[in-house]
């Protein structure tokens, strides 16, 4: 198997790739949205993300602000709102079921559109 150096390690690309998908993982839990991070982690944390659509009933600026609530508390998400087309792009380890459920915590209906 190819080994890959890194700074003195000496790392197998499997070792790399479960580095990788940890540091995602914790930084996930740490940043909702990618706003602010430099180029390199945003590139760590989109890689090993799922990115899932999702339509919700969101009707003003209160029908989103209860959905980034829900989603921050949840945490391991990043995630844009599309107010106007009424959809919710998430990027998450977590399983489409869990978020459908939290993006229903806000009372609003929603259903899951596919992958994105």
């Amino acid at each position: 198997m190819p080994r890959v150096g890194l700074q003195g390690l000496n790392c197998d690309q499997s070792q790399v790739a479960q580095g990788r998908d940890h540091l995602a993982h914790v930084l996930g839990s740490l940043v909702t949205k990618q706003e602010g991070l430099c180029g390199c982690l945003q590139s760590v944390l989109s890689s090993s993300l799922q990115k899932h659509e999702f339509s919700v009933d969101m009707t003003c600026e209160g029908c989103s602000n209860a959905v980034t609530r829900v989603l921050n508390k949840l945490g391991g998400v990043q995630f844009e709102i599309d107010l106007p087309n009424k959809k919710v792009c998430i990027d998450s380890e977590h399983s489409v079921d869990t978020l459908l459920e939290t993006l229903k915590k806000t009372g609003k209906s929603a259903s899951y559109l596919g992958e994105k």
